[in-house]
């Protein structure tokens, strides 16, 4: 599963030719030198929040028929993959002894994950077969961060450098939900559920680093790095569709598809299809809670995606002029 978008040129290679750049430029100039480009590449994770809480929560509701019926249940609801490769190039600007101001800019991440699960019971009249396929993708746009840097040796060549700073952080999450109920007769309905939401959010961060001066213009450092950025409010739309067909698969009835403004909610509501097991739920609404609805809703909120987490770089510290 790719987890982050790439180019032709792996994001190392550009850094690269940025640094080789820079340093041609620093050695035409002499002096002291207050300003810097900073570029470093590495990995890193995020926590997601509820959009993963409530695909594990779903998918946790048919562990009893799992149990119990074993060849009922095939496949899962699996969460998507939380870790990304990262890189970063800054600008920074020393005003004082060790202090520095630097500006950053980190590459886009995309996460994603397809899940299928298959679920068959039997009726009076025959098995009835529910098929779903659900997907959910977030895309988190380049971050912009303003850091504040602070240097002091602990060895002839060694630095430890303590930072701090905010963030502006922007993303999107598409979820579709696609299924397909097939009844007894061979008649079935086929639909999806399809929600579009963005929502942006200041962040906040710190990170602890190491750099050795290997030349008086070039430093090589490792740093790891603290995030804090939760978007507490998504906003967008929701699309649903649905068509019906008969046992010989002639399209019989079309539902209107309906697309609703509103605020991604989380909640937790029955699921009447596994015997009214309570789960997490999302849902975009154009309306607050308290609701009312068959799944009998309750702990209503709004929904969150959570950016924070730790990232791990390397690179280099080139001193321009």
């Amino acid at each position: 599963m790719r987890r982050c978008k790439k180019g032709g040129l792996s994001s190392f290679l550009r850094l690269a030719l940025v640094a080789i750049c820079a340093l041609s430029f620093a050695e035409a100039h002499s002096g002291d030198r207050k300003f810097s480009l900073v570029i470093k590449e590495g990995f890193g994770s995020i926590k997601i929040g509820d959009v993963n809480t409530t695909r594990s929560s779903t998918n946790s509701s048919y562990d009893t028929i799992r149990e119990v019926y074993p060849g009922n249940c095939i496949g899962e609801f699996f969460p998507l993959p939380n870790n990304f490769r990262d890189w970063e190039a800054e600008l920074t600007w020393q005003f004082w002894r060790g202090l520095s101001v630097g500006l950053s800019v980190s590459g886009p991440t995309h996460f994603s994950q397809t899940s299928p699960l298959t679920y068959s019971f039997d009726t009076d009249i025959g098995t009835q077969v529910d098929n779903f396929i659900w997907t959910s993708e977030i895309h988190a746009a380049a971050p912009v961060k303003l850091n504040l840097h602070y240097s002091f040796p602990i060895l002839s060549r060694f630095h430890l450098n303590v930072s701090g700073g905010i963030g502006y952080y922007h993303a999107r999450i598409l979820n579709r939900s696609q299924w397909q109920y097939i009844d007894p007769t061979g008649a079935s309905v086929v639909g999806y559920d399809l929600f579009n939401v963005t929502g942006n959010q200041i962040g906040f961060h710190g990170g602890i680093g190491f750099e050795y001066k290997y030349t008086e213009r070039v430093s090589l450092f490792a740093e790891g790095l603290w995030r804090l950025a939760k978007i507490r409010t998504l906003k967008g739309s929701i699309t649903t569709h649905a068509d019906a067909y008969d046992e010989n698969g002639y399209l019989t009835g079309t539902y209107d598809t309906d697309i609703y403004q509103g605020i991604l909610y989380h909640y937790s509501g029955e699921d009447l299809i596994v015997g009214g097991v309570r789960h997490e739920k999302l849902l975009v609404n154009d309306f607050p809670p308290p609701w009312i609805g068959t799944d009998l809703p309750a702990d209503v909120r709004k929904a969150f995606l959570d950016l924070s987490g730790f990232t791990f770089r390397i690179g280099l510290k080139i001193g321009l002029f």
